[in-house]
């Protein structure tokens, strides 16, 4: 395979083809829980109390937070002028609360809001004031820290709190790229699992973005496949082999968040970069203080059990690509590769909705198979044959999840568990919910990949069914007190 270079590497040591899978640092613990630390970023519309002043609302919210026994930074403390502008790191100890300009109310949300209900004369203008564009930003976490997080969440789930989650809304989360108690990571450690890892999410993340509202990719959360250098690719074992060839943390970013390339004449060129991607991979540089690899197309959510789900995933899914070898991962590639011949499902540009349902069906297969790990995969292979993917999922999927007694008898001590048993009902449940995901989402993404009319119009789009919570009135439409349509200052949808 011809390797792509993007700059003069002439003076460069590059990877040999047998360099060793990086140290016992990135092996995954042998259970069901994975031993790095996460951090999650909750991007909201908020309106707390009716409070129309914003550092008024944030101070309330941390005090509900800090009421929960949780460590909370918002305005009434003295460094959080200073943590906001990033002057100074937040403590690794606290939660955060603070604004953020990039989200706001949309007219949708006040399109299909209660308060329209109560006051049919009420003015776009005059609601947003009650609303503020709030992001909560967790303290650093491990497995045995998500009562934090459902605390946290359920302050925001109830009165005195109203949320809305629109397409501006988001959230984010980091995966801690060392493993507390173990030795720091060598120079070539990190790169090399970076390189893993980056090479095996460039791979899947065509799927994986489908397990998100199609708006997700867009001016905040760039595809990795689009970038600059991706698209001078002439297909993915061409990306492939300039990862591989990597030898620098800068050159990594380069490959996975660049937004264009400066021709600078006798100087070479200048490879501008950005967070703005699914997979942000700036922080190994060391440019915020954080050692973490954040992953950004979950939407706005205050869902506790699917954020728990996606979060993870994201651990088990480091866990593991870092343990592959180059020579799984070109394997990989090529049989990606081949999938985009047009007789078997196509190129993404031309692909049909029914070769894209056939294509996210086998790209959900190989990706569950990823999750397994080794240690599965052995166990369910009968010896002296090949793996079966298919089967060995299916067999996973059917397995009886343990009910409330029985959870009680292990507690206790009472019942021993199978070998594995737990891990593999954690990857039956990140299973199911990547099946769920793609299939609530999968319309969206049919429609934008067959150019039809935006899903996330403002003006056109109808409230989901799953946005009744947040949206009480979803057919948009209120009356005066003697039966008449008020209409608002822009037309109502059929």
């Amino acid at each position: 395979m011809e390797v792509i270079y993007f700059e003069d590497d002439e003076d460069e040591e590059f990877l040999t083809p047998d360099f060793p899978p990086p140290t016992q640092n990135f092996l995954p613990p042998p259970g069901a829980e994975s031993n790095r630390t996460y951090g999650i970023e909750f991007e909201m519309v908020l309106s707390y109390n009716n409070e129309t002043a914003e550092d008024s609302m944030f101070c309330a919210v941390t005090d509900a937070i800090s009421d929960c026994g949780i460590e909370a930074i918002g305005p009434q403390n003295r460094n959080w002028e200073s943590i906001y502008m990033s002057e100074i790191t937040k403590p690794a100890s606290a939660w955060f609360v603070g604004s953020d300009a990039s989200v706001a109310p949309e007219r949708r949300d006040f399109l299909y809001c209660a308060e329209r209900v109560a006051n049919p004369y009420l003015k776009f203008f005059d609601w947003i004031g009650y609303w503020h564009g709030t992001e909560i930003v967790s303290a650093v976490l491990n497995e045995q820290q998500w009562e934090e997080v459902w605390n946290t969440l359920n302050v925001i789930s109830g009165p005195p709190a109203s949320v809305l989650y629109n397409t501006s809304t988001s959230t984010h989360v980091h995966i801690g790229i060392e493993v507390p108690g173990a030795p720091p990571l060598s120079h070539w450690d990190l790169i090399d699992a970076i390189k893993r890892l980056s090479g095996i999410w460039y791979l899947f993340e065509g799927y994986l973005i489908r397990l998100f509202p199609e708006y997700r990719v867009g001016e905040y959360t760039k595809r990795v496949r689009r970038t600059p250098l991706a698209r001078a690719c002439r297909n993915q074992a061409e990306w492939i082999d300039a990862m591989y060839n990597a030898t620098t943390r800068e050159r990594i970013v380069q490959l996975t968040n660049n937004t264009f390339i400066v021709k600078r004449g006798r100087d070479g060129e200048r490879i501008q970069t950005s967070r703005h991607f699914t997979m942000n991979t700036t922080n190994i540089t060391g440019g915020e203080g954080k050692f973490t690899i954040e992953f950004r197309q979950h939407e706005g959510t205050k869902d506790f059990e699917g954020i728990q789900n996606w979060t993870r995933i994201l651990m088990r899914f480091f866990d593991l690509s870092v343990r592959f070898s180059w020579n799984d991962i070109l394997n990989l590639t090529d049989k990606f590769d081949a999938m985009c011949d047009q007789a078997i499902y196509g190129d993404e540009k031309n692909r049909t909705p029914p070769q894209w349902l056939e294509w996210a069906a086998e790209m959900h297969t190989h990706f569950a198979y990823t999750l397994l790990g080794e240690r599965l995969i052995r166990k369910y292979t009968p010896q002296g044959t090949q793996p079966n993917p298919e089967q060995i999922i299916a067999t996973i999927m059917q397995l009886e999840e343990l009910n409330g007694e029985e959870l009680e008898e292990v507690a206790n001590g009472n019942i021993q568990l199978e070998e594995d048993r737990e891990e593999e009902l954690a990857v039956q449940r990140m299973i199911a919910w990547m099946r769920a995901r793609e299939l609530k989402f999968r319309n969206g993404h049919n429609r934008r990949a067959a150019r039809w009319a935006a899903w996330d119009s403002e003006i056109e789009r109808r409230a989901m069914s799953s946005d009744y919570k947040d949206y009480p009135n979803p057919s948009g439409r209120v009356y005066d007190q003697n039966g008449r349509l008020i209409q608002p200052y822009w037309r109502i949808p059929k």
